[in-house]
């Protein structure tokens, strides 16, 4: 992640979490309050903008 600085890089790590199979991921509600959306439904819309992005890339 070249353009975050150290304080964010160590906020996106602090949430981190590592399935079994050593995929990194995080959850969506640890995620928003990172990237400091105050409520649910604002970051909600983000995340549905992204899975219709998903969906027509592939």
């Amino acid at each position: 992640m070249p353009n975050l600085n150290a304080k964010e890089y160590a906020s996106f790590e602090s949430i981190k979490h590592i399935s079994e199979d050593g995929s990194e991921f995080w959850y969506a509600r640890e995620l928003a309050a990172v990237l400091e959306y105050t409520q649910w439904r604002n970051f909600a819309k983000v995340i549905d903008k992204a899975r219709i992005a998903c969906k027509n890339w592939i």
